[in-house]
């Protein structure tokens, strides 16, 4: 009979136990403690009680020095564990072990990490962790010598953002071998490889593998990173925009009480009449560049106004965004004709709000207590070589455009307690320009507008791509408008409904599963919408590809729908 601790300590059957032993011609325990129990509380001989300790492997179960990659991600395919794999198989290193923490995503694209590993005959080398948190997924982060995950686009076409365990990894202070994958290469220099390329990770892991002093310098490197750009000052910075956007909703609030378009049909505006003039040159600017005007600031998006803030800031919001649009005076524009300010070749982008005189406009975008601007234009005056007989009178009467409108920004700023301004430099704007225009600007009219203009009207510290203006160290050069306000004369609002007619056509190469779905439902998609439209006497414009023209004209026709053809036919 071989006896452990359970025998004699929780033993369900003591009698029995103690007739068993009464029985037994010898009896083996594993420890001394237990045969001077068997022979003190159950009288058994000690001469018939061998102690034989209890067995471990010893050759399973040595010291060894093994070389520990650690992955932690949920078991989906964009994490990259067959790719790990892969590359383990062809290293062919039996010292390196890849420890798996996580589990099922419960996602499309869910692996069996513990099959693939099982099928690439790897349980020798791989050892599964599940899921751990806290102190326990600490240790496995300061046990490690490498962290791994080699992400990439999965089947679906989904991809990673920026890994909160490629973060940990390195503020754990450990080299990270990762891909040049979506966010991953503008945080982590180093070691990066292509998506899926299983033989430079191989590559990458030996190199790690053969150097401690490789790995040491990388880790240390990583924690710095980690330091920099993951620290918790990330959340007191995250505080400060939340309470700069608060503020901001506070403005904008403000603004709208005011009334651009109240029920009170009143609409505000600014406005530096001709006896300001004297004043506008006492604080630097010239008297042949003011002109009589009025501003409104309106709380929409100028032209592009919302592309090319999304350009410069991610995750703007739309209400951070105005518009300023410039007048010139009914005073100084009875001679010019009227057409002149509607005429479509001149004021292109069509700012006028069916007013008269309008001159100039600009882009503007809140944030926090900064203000920033782009998009400064004048379309009369920098269009206005195609009216000939009023080039001279229109170049020469409203060439200070650009210093009024930043007057009315810096007004802006102070009516909004914004404490700086940032405007562009040229070569921003440049950069910023579609680079299949870039070789027709004009630089030298750009230069003058963001930097020459800016630095003659305010003194901008230069910071990267922008002029910085401190509101408060300026304020002495501000010429304040006056407020006013007009009766607003309310039109009914018109939406325009307008549907692109394509099917998957425009899919087929990029996506052909949204092509295939496309195709299969378009027909009863223009069914519900005709349906819709009809019911709530609704009538839409229908843009249609021509290839589809002949197929469903009649349909649309016969729901009163207007359309128009595209010119892709095949």
């Amino acid at each position: 009979m071989v006896i452990h601790s359970y025998e004699l300590y929780r033993n369900p059957n003591p009698r029995l136990f103690v007739r068993a032993l009464a029985a037994c011609n010898q009896v083996i325990t594993i420890s001394e403690h237990n045969k001077e129990l068997l022979a003190s509380r159950y009288k058994i001989p000690r001469a018939r009680v061998q102690v034989i300790r209890a067995m471990v492997d010893t050759e399973n179960y040595q010291p060894s020095d093994k070389f520990i990659i650690l992955i932690v991600a949920f078991f989906g395919e964009t994490k990259g564990h067959a790719v790990l794999f892969k590359a383990i198989q062809q290293l062919a290193e039996k010292d390196i072990q890849v420890w798996v923490v996580g589990g099922a995503s419960g996602g499309m694209t869910e692996v069996d990490v513990r099959a693939l590993a099982t099928d690439m005959q790897l349980d020798a080398q791989v050892a599964f962790f599940g899921a751990l948190s806290g102190t326990a997924l600490k240790a496995v982060y300061q046990a490690c010598d490498v962290f791994c995950l080699p992400c990439h686009e999965d089947s679906l076409g989904m991809s990673e953002g920026f890994p909160v365990v490629l973060m940990e990894a390195m503020a754990f202070g450990k080299p990270v071998i990762t891909t040049r994958h979506t966010e991953i290469p503008r945080m982590i220099p180093e070691i990066l490889i292509e998506e899926n390329d299983v033989k430079g990770l191989a590559q990458a892991i030996r190199e790690l593998y053969q150097s401690p002093e490789r790995r040491r310098a990388l880790g240390a490197q990583n924690r710095k990173l980690a330091e920099q750009y993951f620290s918790t000052h990330n959340a007191e910075l995250t505080l400060s925009l939340l309470q700069g956007l608060a503020e901001t909703m506070d403005r904008h609030a403000q603004a709208y009480q005011e009334g651009l378009e109240t029920s009170r049909g009143v609409t505000l505006y600014r406005e530096l009449t001709a006896e300001r003039q004297d004043e506008f040159v006492s604080k630097g600017g010239k008297a042949r560049y003011f002109f009589p005007h009025q501003l409104f600031y309106l709380p929409k998006c100028g032209p592009d106004g919302f592309q090319s803030a999304e350009r410069l800031f991610r995750g703007v919001e739309p209400n951070q965004l105005w518009e300023i649009l410039l007048y010139a005076d009914s005073s100084i524009i009875a001679d010019l004709p009227a057409d002149l300010f509607f005429d479509d070749d001149i004021i292109w982008h069509q700012q006028q709000l069916g007013m008269t005189g309008h001159v100039a406009s600009a882009n503007l975008i809140v944030r926090g207590d900064a203000l920033y601007t782009n998009n400064h234009f004048s379309d009369l005056v920098q269009r206005i070589s195609r009216r000939r007989e009023c080039k001279t009178r229109v170049e020469k009467r409203f060439m200070g455009w650009n210093h009024l409108l930043l007057n009315g920004i810096l007004n802006f700023a102070v009516e909004h307690n914004l404490k700086r301004i940032y405007t562009p430099t040229a070569d921003l704007v440049v950069e910023m320009a579609d680079p299949k225009r870039r070789h027709k600007l004009q630089r030298e009219l750009f230069d003058r507008i963001y930097d020459r203009d800016v630095n003659a009207r305010f003194k901008p510290e230069r910071a990267g791509a922008w002029w910085v203006i401190d509101v408060a160290e300026h304020r002495n050069r501000l010429v304040m408008p006056e407020k006013k306000q007009i009766q607003a004369e309310f039109k009914t609002k018109t939406i325009c409904l307008y549907h692109d007619i394509e099917r998957g056509i425009a899919h087929t190469r990029v996506d052909p599963k949204l092509a295939e779905f496309a195709n299969r439902n378009a027909a009863n998609a223009l069914e519900q919408m005709l349906s819709i439209e009809k019911e709530y006497n609704v009538r839409a414009t229908y843009s249609i590809v021509g290839l589809f023209l002949q197929e469903i004209r009649a349909r649309i026709r016969a729901s009163g729908a207007l359309y128009c053809v595209s010119l892709l036919q095949s």
